[in-house]
């Protein structure tokens, strides 16, 4: 799905951020983390999956916050990615600083009960959104798609009621 995104919407890279709390401090509170599970990219683009893994998810609360207030769909301008700067130091420096990232869309995996569990995005850092083929209904669809993947609880009852009416 996610290949299939890259290749549609001539995105730069196209990846999943999921959320998972492996760690806990001594007292035994866990923290949200956050890994790049699944990386596709573009021709001459290099990976960034290995420099992803186990984030704290605290630099990504502004991020969380504007695509719940947009629906779970958020597309971000060099201007909103420039605001992040007053929000997340840490995430803008990763995105502007380090790769001079010009646009993305962001758009928010839901598991049971509407929980966030990850986050969808395409980034652009050489070319643009094409516009004229953007289909947000699209996106939002093959995302939904890709969260039914990842929501084991899902699954899991999924396969309860099919074993209950196999029975």
């Amino acid at each position: 799905k996610i290949h299939d995104l890259l290749n549609k919407y001539n995105a730069d890279r196209s990846f999943i951020l999921e959320f998972h709390n492996s760690k806990q401090n001594m007292t035994g509170l866990s923290f949200l983390w956050y890994d790049m599970t699944f990386e596709e990219i573009a021709k001459g683009v290099k990976t960034i999956q290995s420099a992803w893994k186990d984030q704290e998810a605290s630099s990504l609360l502004p991020v969380v916050k504007d695509i719940n207030d947009e629906d779970g769909f958020k597309i971000y301008t060099i201007d909103d990615l420039e605001e992040l700067q007053k929000t997340s130091s840490v995430l803008y420096h990763r995105l502007r600083i380090e790769r001079q990232l010009q646009e993305a869309i962001m758009v928010g995996l839901y598991g049971t009960n509407n929980t966030m569990i990850g986050i969808l995005i395409l980034e652009y850092e050489e070319s643009f959104i094409p516009i004229e083929v953007l289909d947000p209904t699209d996106i939002i669809r093959d995302a939904g798609s890709i969260a039914d993947l990842l929501d084991y609880n899902k699954l899991e009852k999924e396969d309860k009621l099919d074993g209950i009416a196999a029975v």
